[in-house]
């Protein structure tokens, strides 16, 4: 168990009604409750940017540095940070009324479970088709490659996985998703390894 309190702030400058450039900061306080896990503080700053190339493509990106620091007492016996960059960029592209899909790249870190922290590169891949009025449908494809920081339960390996959704526009401000997702995990320490199928809704209520 543990609390994070994070503090960000994030400004833009629209240098024209196609592109708007900016910067980005964050603060993160991270304490567990047991001494096994290490407290931590992450640090980070950086630039993003917003671009509509053409009526049927925009996309953004951002890149940031990051710092995280971690406390060397706890129980796993981690005793690295994380200093590097993170990123994200992403494109959208709107092939007709109906049809639109998307691709996304990133790295970015997580908390780790045994370790410190877990580096992450992630490809996101989404197509949406409308079938019907205020109904839609969509599929993605995701792959993924992860680290562990230093420790005696540190693993890598890849996992990647498929998600079909069925979406429906409710009401004007109210919408409905079902969706399941298939994902396999790959790992070097092979009781970490997995298949997993899961069942998913989500309804979405804007005020």
């Amino acid at each position: 168990e543990h609390t994070t309190h994070t503090f960000g702030n994030r400004a833009g400058w629209r240098a024209n009604p196609q592109l708007t450039l900016g910067v980005m900061d964050s603060f993160s306080l991270t304490e567990y409750n047991q001494n096994f896990q290490n407290n931590s503080q992450s640090l980070s700053f950086g630039v993003f940017g917003d671009v509509i190339l053409n009526e049927y493509l925009r996309g953004s990106a951002s890149v940031s540095f990051q710092g995280s620091s971690f406390d060397s007492n706890g129980g796993i016996g981690d005793t690295s940070d994380f200093t590097s960059a993170v990123f994200s960029t992403s494109l959208l592209n709107q092939l007709n009324r109906w049809l639109n899909h998307s691709l996304s790249v990133s790295r970015y870190t997580t908390l780790g479970i045994g370790s410190n922290f877990t580096d992450i590169y992630r490809f996101n891949h989404y197509v949406t088709a409308e079938v019907i009025q205020n109904f839609d449908t969509s599929l993605g494809f995701f792959y993924e490659m992860y680290s562990d920081s230093p420790s005696a339960l540190a693993e890598t390996g890849d996992r990647w996985g498929v998600t079909p959704t069925l979406g429906y526009q409710l009401a004007a401000t109210t919408r409905l998703t079902l969706g399941y997702q298939y994902s396999e995990r790959v790992s070097n320490v092979a009781a970490n390894a997995y298949d997993q199928n899961m069942i998913f809704m989500d309804v979405t209520h804007q005020f």
